[in-house]
């Protein structure tokens, strides 16, 4: 198994939710993930590396499916709410990946970012921060990133 398709399993993605953050056409990721096309554009690999979150060498490597737990693997998330929360909202309208998302809010990984954004609830401490970078009040950020739920 290719890198792309570790790691858009790793980060739970379906093929066109990769394709919206990573502005890569879907027959292009898919056909990328049954093979890696030396004739593919290096800058196709770079959006694709930069929207999951690794390196080139990262993306490039072979790794054993064996490797992802269950937990790794897609679900139809398009029965889900998506996004599930204001924070989840605002990085899908401002296309950030999940290591810049933790910057802006301050947190030590992209792993803990993935998994705020997983929540069905935001925390008023990170929804300040990422409204004070934003230059913008929290009830400005709620307006303009709403999703159903609301925070706590």
């Amino acid at each position: 198994m290719n890198g792309i398709r570790y790691f858009r399993k790793k980060n739970k993605l379906a093929i066109y939710e990769l394709s919206k953050l990573s502005h890569v056409c879907k027959p292009t990721i898919h056909s990328l993930e049954e093979a890696i096309q030396p004739t593919t554009a290096l800058n196709i690999y770079l959006r694709l590396a930069d929207a999951l979150g690794v390196t080139l060498d990262e993306l490039l490597d072979d790794y054993d499916p064996s490797l992802l737990k269950d937990g790794d693997r897609h679900t139809d998330r398009r029965n889900s709410k998506l996004p599930r929360n204001p924070i989840a909202s605002y990085r899908m309208a401002e296309k950030l990946t999940l290591q810049q998302l933790a910057n802006r809010m301050g947190v030590t990984s992209r792993e803990w970012a993935r998994r705020i954004c997983d929540e069905d609830f935001a925390s008023r401490k990170l929804l300040s921060r990422l409204a004070s970078f934003e230059n913008m009040t929290e009830s400005e950020f709620l307006r303009r990133y709403a999703v159903e739920e609301v925070c706590v």
